[in-house]
This record gives structure tokens, sequence and C-alpha cells, in this order.
């Protein structure tokens, strides 16, 4: 149960009367360990799982290198490098990169550093981006404006009225789901091309 080595060790520094008590804990930790070890042995990961732990291990590696880009902390020539290296070992790596690039892309932000990731490192045109980037920036102001106009007058009809009156869209959910759904129509659409 306890190495002989152990239990002498033990008799030195513990009470002998309490020895009993202490060998008999060692003993039930130890054969818990044993148990643990013995029901896991024979466990295997199946190659569906190694599939999906690689394929998480990449997308991580994608999102660094993403993130170092967008910090100024990799440039374009060294990104294009390190995706050369790693599509040697995971060919996927680079889909995975430019869908990193695409769900970044913000029309309400400055997405130049991005459109020009996605020309200079994935070697990809950026006009059809900026096209729908711009195009979506006008649509969204047009809903943006007409989502102001029905708050106004819902509050009108409520008798809150003035020249300091201001509609808050940032509280209203109605427009928070729409350009939600908006900006969910945009993704999909930049990752299509």
């Amino acid at each position: 149960m306890i190495s002989q080595e152990f239990s002498v060790t033990l008799k030195t520094i513990i009470n002998p009367d309490s020895i009993h008590k202490v060998e008999l804990c060692m003993g039930k930790i130890r054969s818990t360990l044993d148990i643990v070890l013995e029901r896991t042995k024979d466990l295997t990961i199946t190659d569906e799982q190694k599939a999906r732990l690689r394929s998480q291990e990449w997308t991580q590696k994608a999102r660094g290198l993403f993130q170092r880009f967008r910090s100024g902390a990799l440039g374009a020539d060294d990104l294009r490098a390190e995706l050369t290296r790693g599509k040697a070992e995971y060919p996927e790596l680079e889909g995975i990169l430019k869908q990193e690039f695409v769900q970044a892309l913000d029309p309400a932000e400055n997405y130049r550093v991005i459109v020009g990731g996605l020309k200079d490192a994935l070697g990809l045109d950026p006009t059809p981006y900026i096209e729908r980037l711009e195009g979506f920036a006008e649509v969204l102001a047009g809903h943006e404006r007409a989502a102001c106009e029905r708050l106004l007058s819902d509050l009108l009809n409520r008798g809150i009225s003035g020249s300091a009156v201001l509609p808050n869209l940032e509280a209203d959910q109605t427009w928070q789901d729409f350009k939600a759904g908006l900006r969910a129509d945009l993704t999909r659409e930049l990752l299509a091309f």
C-alpha cells in the first residue's frame, strides 16, 4: 500500500499512534489515482475529434496572426510569409485567415488597414469589399434616419416634444436587432467574395 521507506519517514515525523490513520488516508488517495488512471488508459481521440482540435488550433493561430497584423506588429510581407509556412501544415489556413479579416470589416470604423491586408497579404482584390462597405454605410444611414423619425414620432405621441428632444437609437432594441441583422447580412455577402 505505502512504500516502506515512506512509512518509516512518516513514523519519525508523526506520532506513532496516528500513523495507521495516515497510512489509510494515503492508501485511499493512491487508490483513487489508480482508478482514474485505469479508467482513462484506454481512451483515445477519434479522427473527427483530432480534426476538430487541429481546426481549433489553427483558427487560434489565424486569429493571432490577424491581431498582430491589425495592431501593426506584423507587416503584410511577414503575414504572407507566415501564411505560406502555415499553409504547408494546414491548407485551410488561408480561408480561416480571410474569414478573420472579413469579420473584422466594419463600415463604422476605419477599414482601410484590413482591406489593405486582404490585398497585400491574401492577394484579394479589395474593390468589391470597399464598394460593398460604402454601399452598406449609405443603406445603414438611410435606415438610421427612418428609425430616428419613428422614435421622434413615438415621443411626440406620448406628449414629449421640443428642440432639445433627441431619439436614443442605442436604447432602442428594435433598431439594435435590425442593425445586427443588416450587419450579419453584410458579413455573409463579404465572405462570399
